[in-house]
């Protein structure tokens, strides 16, 4: 920027902005937050419409980075009406790939299907692969949602093929939703090779952390606690602080970090995570859900259930089942029948064990009819356990 000096430009606030896009991916938030201050307000004192789409567009990123997800949608739609204006194709189906991805992440619909199919034709007749790749992504957790695990094998390999193509940064994705549709299916081999994958690309920034968060709870599933522990304190600058803003990668380790300890019976830790998991539900809202389709709530219910504050698992069981009811989250919604089922039989009141049979038989049905024999198989047992 040396060059410009003091004269104020569009050409200015666009530097400004990449710059602040560079920030928030090496996890300066701050800086990046003034940077960007500075480029909005550029582009408003010079009057250039186009100036500005293109630092909301860099604006959306990077809220994203830091789950400031509504504000990125915001921003982003903002952007893609000047950009749509003016006909510049690659930044407007750049910009509206970003907002579908935000928007689904924060449980709704909307953004998807009005833009995506158009966002996607664009992307590959432009051959815009960076956009393609995160209309995909929406896709396959759409897809896992619904517990449509062939759909997920089919995006999977495209997501990574989209990613080696292009030489992006984030073709670990693909290998993490291979690596669950492999634990899904019960092909632990599978799944530990796609997910060793997934950490293995991850790249450093503000989305590290979530491969090995997902690793670390499909290890739980197999009662690998040695190895749980292991990830847990060598992750434990992952998680997040209640003293700063953090990053998504941040996040997604804490939600998925919480479970594994609770399924390992390392319940002093998965309590302890209680009061940033309240944080969480603050700053993401009720319908955040990540990448492997878990909400908020349901991780808050598992973080009190281990504390053995039992009515307050409950009430947030009770959210999340609401939640992923609106959202047609019917993952959540089997897994939600099997986690309140498991608390149930750990506290053991009148009529718990009645209960817990019958959310049990919802999510062996649920199972069954996804095509996951192993968690079937664990649904099975609890069940044999409440009929006992």
């Amino acid at each position: 920027m040396a060059p410009l000096g003091d004269m104020a430009s569009a050409d200015k606030a666009r530097l400004l902005s990449a710059l602040g896009r560079a920030l928030s991916a090496s996890g300066d938030y701050a800086a990046a937050v003034a940077m960007f201050d500075q480029a909005r307000a550029l582009a408003e004192q010079v009057g250039n419409e186009r100036a500005l789409a293109d630092v909301l567009h860099m604006q959306s990123i990077h809220h994203l980075s830091y789950a400031e997800l509504a504000e990125g949608v915001r921003v982003g739609l903002r952007a893609a009406k000047v950009f749509e204006q003016e006909r510049a194709l690659w930044d407007l189906c750049s910009v509206q790939a970003f907002v579908i991805y935000e928007d689904g992440y924060l449980g709704s619909r909307e953004q998807a299907a009005s833009l995506a199919d158009k966002t996607l034709g664009i992307a590959k007749r432009l051959g815009h692969l960076g956009a393609e790749y995160l209309v995909l992504i929406d896709r396959i957790r759409r897809a896992a949602m619904l517990g449509d695990l062939p759909q997920v094998e089919a995006l999977g390999p495209q997501i990574v093929d989209v990613g080696e193509r292009g030489g992006l940064p984030w073709r670990y994705v693909g290998h993490l939703y291979l690596g669950l549709a492999a634990h899904w299916r019960g092909n632990t081999e599978q799944a530990e090779a796609d997910l060793h994958k997934a950490v293995e690309l991850e790249p450093p920034g503000a989305f590290a952390g979530l491969s090995a968060a997902v690793l670390a709870r499909h290890l739980a599933y197999h009662g690998r606690a040695d190895e749980v522990i292991e990830l847990f304190e060598s992750g434990r600058s992952k998680l997040p602080s209640l003293d700063r803003v953090n990053s998504s990668g941040s996040w997604s380790w804490l939600l998925n970090i919480v479970e594994a300890c609770y399924l390992c019976d390392l319940y002093d830790q998965a309590a302890s995570m209680a009061p940033l998991i309240e944080r969480a539900r603050e700053l993401l809202g009720r319908s955040y859900v990540t990448h492997d389709c878990r909400l908020v709530d349901t991780s808050a219910g598992l973080a009190a259930a281990a504390a053995r504050r039992w009515d307050e698992a409950e009430r947030h069981f009770g959210i999340a089942r609401e939640v992923a009811t609106q959202m047609s989250n019917r993952l959540e919604l089997a897994d939600l029948a099997r986690l309140h089922a498991r608390m149930l039989l750990d506290r053991g009141d009148p009529g718990d064990h009645a209960r817990a049979a019958e959310m049990l038989q919802e999510a062996l049905s649920a199972y069954r009819t996804f095509g996951m024999p192993a968690y079937a198989a664990e649904a099975e047992r609890l069940q044999r356990q409440a009929l006992a």
